[in-house]
């Protein structure tokens, strides 16, 4: 795969990701944030001057890596393997925002992205 922009480093693994839903605050109609999926992993295999580097896909999501695809560094270990639900501590109630994979309605097991948090969107399992 090809990427175009600002030079990548030889050697690095990169995640590959594709833009979803934008996260709406239903009171004010504002963006407070976006949705993103990774498709894939890659390592850069070289890089050009001119600001194209080539990658070699190592691992694929079940989605094939399209043209305006984004490409960020892999930050490892940086999301919890294992996510141990608890209740939360604060003292004012939160809207969702978005339910994945749903048009509408969440139920136990579903996973929903909720108002509350001061610079991004907190995305919890329902139980």
């Amino acid at each position: 795969m090809y990427a175009k922009g600002v030079p990548l480093i030889v050697g690095q693994r990169y995640g590959i990701y594709r833009e979803g839903e934008l996260y709406v605050e239903p009171k004010t109609q504002e963006v407070i944030g976006l949705e993103v999926t990774q498709v894939a992993t890659g390592l850069v295999t070289s890089t050009e001057t001119n600001g194209v580097s080539s990658l070699q896909l190592t691992d694929s999501y079940d989605k094939e890596v399209r043209e305006g695809d984004r490409v960020f560094v892999e930050l490892n270990n940086s999301i919890p393997p294992v996510f141990y639900p608890a209740p939360a501590i604060v003292s004012r109630g939160g809207m969702i925002v978005r339910v994945m994979d749903s048009i509408s309605s969440a139920a136990k097991g579903s996973v929903v992205a909720i108002n509350l948090g001061s610079t991004m969107v907190l995305s919890l399992v329902m139980y």
